[in-house]
């Protein structure tokens, strides 16, 4: 028989990133115990407001399940001398926790063991959970936690209440002296007074929430947080769903209050704006018909309206003073250029042992320039370069010490309105930074794409560079979802170049500035320090190599950089539909660059459906088998005609150089669909003829080799120019 449970877990206000985390980890935990511990249910449902952790569970079992085994023992010879039990029998006994006598004996293949006969289970779910839940709760986990009351539980704020019910059954749990009860507290301050919980039923409870002014559902919540603000003055295209939800996860009773700024703060660029409020306030702005940011915002309060102007009041008096500050950081910040900021960025370090921001710039901007010679880019490659070394100064400035999130966007409003650059080379320092996050967009200007991929690649090669290559799940400069960035800034620009070509530019450059940084480290110490003495600036050598050693050896760096890459494509490529036979195939041949490889995936992939196609790549795997047994005969360096002695040999070669040769203009312009296609209709036919008539090892050696150099042509050319065709999965 089985009966409903319900836990909820009172606690003062959680932050609100940690509700969905911790209801996520409950959840797993409780019905991973249920199964350990043989207990039926069904699933375990999760509900959250920023008080309260709740959990309910519509049938769970009120008897553990009995399972019945019999457990082999030690050998009887072993487990008793001279009548006596040994140790051994002690501590099997003590295992299956049954008297010595209690055991029987069974022969195995001619040898007495000791069995026991063991029963688990059966022991009632309410006596389980009792001591279980105070265990659950304690293995909690946050990024922060807090201990209170002198209390050795941590959690990130402090636990007030319990409620475990089983069915209409109080469970006794008891956390650190906090007695579980059937008091549940309704919001803070519209109803402060506790009510009770008579039975684990979810709609009485959330009833019963909802009657003391608290909405149980998070989407409940949200729901009504968006519909007001939509009522009151949002765009929904404009509609920040991400503060939506930290409000939803915020309040227990949400309502939505419209407040004024002064107009005069229109002024500000319409970024610092929206960021002030949503950091400060977690505040929307309001735009007009035309979509123009108003003089006014909407702030989402945790309490009823019948003091609506009070809280407006509130409101109001706070932003007033952030966008004061907002307004004073922004003009302090437009007396600097940022050129003449460059300066400072000597003094910013980018990463202790690759070097500061400043030379972080230089090498950017160079990286950029080559990256444009590769690209056949230089025009745009241009901007991007002279953006590259006003891109960091931003750091400097007041507005980005109060707003990192700013940093990019205040580079390009000052490099406009100050610097007066031009406007590509605005846009280009905002967008080195994306893609910020996996769904963020992308560079849409192409000084802007070649910028992001020069930064990045600096950023990965520095990193892997000094042993901060992604390992497990650490990955503290989040260089997995910048190579992804980069991979993707990279395909939506078609750019064809190959990363391993730019990434040996980072890598020189990287190498230089080393140097570089060494000499001057010992340069300024010896001035500052007033050291003339050989042996002590000797001494400073030291240090400055003990903090910037030399890079890995160069196999090691190349082989880490491949791996990051190529997993980070790996997985664009699957996130696209290309199977992984596709992949090991586009893997196995000369490596032409991101674009080219994922046009080559994209458009083989497409050519599975073609039954030609298939035919074609069992053919090639026949070809790479055959070449490849070197044991029966080796292949003559290239194919004689004189020595064709069969009409199929004839007709194969033929039909493959009239092939390649039309293949060969529709690969330069990466048509690799139509290429294939073209080969698959022209050669598979003749090349089965060829295995089917043919008699690949004759007795003639020079015979046997200038077939075998037929067919290593043919799988030797598709394998370099196109795939390994060999590798595709045709069944």
């Amino acid at each position: 028989m089985s009966l409903p449970f319900f836990l909820e877990i009172g606690t003062e206000e959680l932050p609100a990133s940690y509700l969905p985390n911790y209801a996520r980890q409950m959840k797993e935990d409780l019905e991973n115990y249920f199964d350990s511990a043989m207990l039926e249910h069904k699933e375990v449902k999760c509900a959250w407001t920023p008080r309260r952790l709740a959990f309910f569970c519509a049938e769970l079992s009120e008897v553990q399940a009995v399972k019945e085994s019999d457990v082999k023992g030690p050998p009887v010879s072993v487990s008793f001398k001279d009548g006596a039990p040994t140790k051994a029998a002690e501590n099997f006994a003590q295992k299956v926790n049954l008297p010595i006598d209690k055991l029987s004996r069974v022969e195995e293949n001619g040898k007495e063991y000791l069995f026991a006969h063991v029963k688990e289970g059966g022991k009632p779910a309410a006596e389980l959970l009792k001591s279980k839940i105070p265990e659950l709760i304690k293995g909690l986990r946050s990024p922060k936690s807090m201990r209170w009351d002198v209390k050795p539980t941590t959690f990130a704020r402090p636990i007030r209440s319990l409620c475990c019910l089983f069915g209409s059954e109080l469970v006794d749990c008891d956390l650190d002296g906090l007695k579980a009860s059937r008091e549940i507290k309704g919001h803070r301050f519209l109803a402060p007074g506790p009510f009770e919980l008579e039975k684990a039923d979810l709609e009485e409870y959330s009833k019963l929430l909802k009657d003391h002014f608290v909405i149980l559902s998070f989407e409940e919540r949200r729901d009504l947080i968006k519909e007001q603000l939509l009522k009151l003055g949002c765009i929904e295209e404009r509609l920040d769903e991400e503060l939506i939800d930290i409000c939803a996860n915020l309040t227990e009773y949400p309502n939505c209050v419209k407040g004024n700024i002064a107009p005069e703060y229109l002024e500000l660029p319409p970024e610092v704006l929206i960021t002030t409020l949503k950091k400060h306030q977690k505040s929307f702005p309001c735009y007009d018909a035309k979509g123009n940011l108003e003089a006014s915002f909407l702030s989402v309060t945790n309490n009823d309206l019948k003091e609506e102007a009070l809280i407006k009041t509130g409101y109001e008096r706070v932003i007033s003073a952030r966008l004061s500050d907002a307004r004073f950081f922004f003009n302090e910040d437009k007396e600097v250029t940022l050129k003449a900021r460059r300066e400072k960025l000597k003094n910013v370090i980018f990463q202790k042992d690759i070097g500061t921001y400043y030379a972080k710039t230089e090498r950017v901007a160079c990286i950029s320039t080559a990256l444009g010679e590769m690209t056949g880019n230089q025009e745009a490659a241009e901007i991007a370069s002279e953006a590259a070394l006003l891109s960091r100064s931003d750091l400097t400035t007041a507005m980005v010490f109060e707003f990192p999130e700013l940093q990019g966007i205040m580079g390009r409003i000052y490099a406009e309105r100050v610097d007066k650059v031009s406007r590509a080379h605005a846009l280009a320092i905002e967008e080195m930074y994306k893609p910020r996050s996996a769904g963020d967009d992308l560079p849409e200007t192409l000084p802007g794409a070649i910028l992001s991929i020069a930064d990045k690649i600096d950023t990965i090669i520095g990193c892997v560079t000094v042993g901060l290559a992604p390992t497990g799940s650490a990955d503290p400069y989040m260089l997995r979802r910048q190579t992804f960035g980069l991979l993707k800034t990279i395909i939506a620009h078609k750019l064809r170049f190959k990363l391993s070509d730019l990434a040996k530019v980072a890598v020189e450059l990287l190498e230089a500035d080393s140097d570089s940084f060494k000499k001057n480290f010992v340069a300024i110490m010896t001035e500052r320090m007033g050291v003339s003495a050989a042996i002590q600036e000797n001494e400073l050598s030291l240090i400055a190599n003990s903090w910037f050693e030399p890079h890995s050896d160069a196999h090691k760096l190349e082989k880490q950089f491949t791996s990051l890459f190529m997993g980070r494509f790996e997985t664009v490529l699957k996130e696209e539909g290309v199977s992984y036979d596709i992949i090991q195939a586009i893997f196995g041949s000369p490596w032409p660059g991101i674009y080219v490889a994922r046009k080559k995936a994209l458009e083989l992939q497409e050519m599975k459906k073609d039954p030609e196609f298939l035919t074609l790549c069992n053919m090639l795997t026949r070809c790479v088998n055959i070449a490849k047994d070197e044991k029966k005969g080796t292949a003559a360096s290239k194919v004689d005609t004189a020595l064709f002695a069969e009409k199929e040999e004839k007709e194969l070669w033929d039909a493959w150089e009239s092939a390649r040769l039309e293949a060969h203009e529709l690969l330069e312009n990466c048509e690799f669909g139509k290429a294939v296609k073209l080969l698959a209709s022209r050669v598979a036919a003749p090349l089965d003829a060829f295995f089917t008539n043919v008699r690949i090892y004759a007795d003639d050696k020079a015979i046997a080799s200038n077939r075998l150099a037929i067919l290593k042509s043919i799988s030797d050319t598709i394998q370099n120019k196109i795939a390994d065709l060999s590798k595709i999965v045709t069944a």
